[in-house]
């Protein structure tokens, strides 16, 4: 397994992001969206974590790089998938998405690092984010994923109770994480998280998610939730402050001034049919980025998806009127809570 010895400062930024092949032009977008508003005078490192992306695709991630940020140049780093072998993920997602339980391996110095999901879209500038490393103490920043708040809500059939974990410790959402390396390190996170992972695929709705939470218990910091605004949730996030007045500013906060959008669930907005807030701004820094290399294959992308969208929505209106049934007469098989999560 590859590693990483930079022999940069420290106190340099660095930032860690992974995917397979499928997430490879949200990767690149996320990391143009990060990298480019970060002032021009703060050191940035990017590591990328190839989990099977092509030649092509890296070469075109490379190219973004460097449209971010002159003479911006990638450390990629290759992990051992087999890692993952057996581990449960969902049904939009990959093994790719336990990426973030490598990182320790990955990058040899004792430092921090700030991981980003390659589903996000960045509006703030990074290096603010950057700073709360200053306050370490704790294996992870992060924000409450408002979905579920506590373990004992995400974890199923009260599994918290049954495993000995504290089922009302707070739960974070780990789309976006500032990692204290030497913490983890000392407190074996990773390697407790994948043993998790290992012995109760049963209980997890959200793989990596499930298992950090499961093991760091609430012992980690919060972050303002406008550094990881769960782009599905943003109602049930409004729904934990205060009266109603309160709880309206708060949601209109987080829709006018997100500092990273967090397109969690199945509806992305690089995919046909996606109808939540953040699309046109999404689409725009596809258009700056430079991915598709000319306007011509741009417009074609977008005619596609536009073309596509109708049909796609028409899909998703079926499945919600027939799932009830579905649930009924097949047993009463459980569903999984759409955009609440990674």
């Amino acid at each position: 397994m590859a590693d990483v010895n930079g022999h940069q400062s420290l106190d340099d930024l660095l930032i860690v992001m992974g995917s397979d092949d499928r997430y490879a032009l949200p990767l690149a977008v996320t990391l143009f969206s990060g990298v480019r508003r970060v002032p021009p005078s703060v050191p940035v490192r990017v590591v990328v974590v190839d989990a099977g992306i092509t030649d092509e695709n890296k070469t075109r991630i490379e190219d973004v790089a460097r449209r971010a940020r002159e003479g911006l140049a990638l450390e990629w780093v290759t992990p051992e998938m087999t890692t993952f072998d057996g581990l449960r993920t969902t049904h939009w997602g990959s093994p790719a998405s336990y990426l973030p339980l490598l990182i320790p391996q990955l990058i040899a110095e004792d430092r921090s690092v700030l991981y980003l999901d390659s589903d996000l879209l960045v509006r703030g500038n990074l290096n603010e984010l950057w700073e709360h490393r200053l306050g370490a103490g704790a294996p992870v920043h992060a924000v409450l994923d408002y979905g579920f708040h506590e373990v004992g809500a995400a974890l199923k059939d009260n599994a918290a109770e049954r495993l000995g974990i504290d089922a009302n410790a707070p739960y974070f959402n780990s789309g976006v994480l500032l990692i204290d390396l030497p913490v983890w390190r000392r407190d074996h996170i990773a390697e407790r998280a994948l043993e998790f992972a290992r012995e109760h695929p049963e209980v997890m709705r959200f793989t990596d998610q499930d298992a950090l939470n499961a093991v760091i218990q609430g012992g980690w910091d919060h972050l303002d939730p406008r550094w990881n605004v769960l782009v599905g949730s943003i109602d049930l996030m409004a729904e934990t402050v205060g009266d109603v007045d309160e709880r309206q500013r708060f949601k209109e906060l987080l829709t006018r001034s997100p500092h990273i959008m967090h397109f969690s669930g199945q509806q992305k907005p690089w995919k046909p049919g996606y109808t939540r807030m953040g699309r046109r701004e999404y689409l725009r820094e596809v258009a700056d980025c430079g991915w598709f290399g000319s306007d011509a294959a741009y417009w074609g992308w977008r005619i596609k998806l536009t073309v596509l969208s109708p049909f796609i929505r028409s899909k998703r209106r079926v499945v919600k009127l027939l799932w009830p049934l579905a649930v009924r007469f097949g047993g009463g098989r459980s569903v999984g809570v759409e955009g609440v999560a990674r």
